[in-house]
């Protein structure tokens, strides 16, 4: 019914006109076929500051590719969830994006494989910082 009155779908909430523009800059990087990956760990912590609604969340693109999106926002019982995920990164330097509903922005950064495959995004009163470090 809702087709034919002409309404648009509604876009989920942190989808605004920022996030529309940034998603647009990834660009899948290519790499050559023989280039040696390495496992790495990415970890997304919870902005318990800023995070008011179970819909809030974190996009992660990894060299221009879509990791996930992960819950950021409080859950039911008051526990905050905890993003973390396995990833194949290429040896060398990777572009990492992280898209936050909660602020509205993004953090943007190059990691070499040389300083650590651990990645953890933690919040800030403004955003996200990211954190390399070496896996045990």
């Amino acid at each position: 019914m809702l087709l034919g009155c002409g309404k648009k779908p509604e876009a989920p909430r942190g989808e605004t006109e920022e996030w529309r523009a940034w998603r647009q800059t990834q660009v899948v990087l290519p790499a050559a076929g023989f280039a040696p990956t390495l496992q790495g760990r990415l970890v997304v912590l919870p902005p318990s500051a800023r995070a008011t609604r179970q819909e809030d969340w974190c996009e992660v693109f990894l060299n221009g590719t879509l990791l996930n999106r992960f819950r950021v926002g409080p859950m039911p019982g008051g526990a905050w969830p905890r993003g973390e995920m396995e990833m194949t990164l290429r040896a060398g330097p990777n572009r990492i994006d992280l898209w936050d509903s909660t602020s509205n922005r993004h953090c943007r950064a190059t990691i070499d494989t040389r300083e650590g495959t651990e990645i953890r995004f933690e919040p800030t009163a403004e955003g996200y910082e990211l954190r390399q470090t070496k896996r045990d």
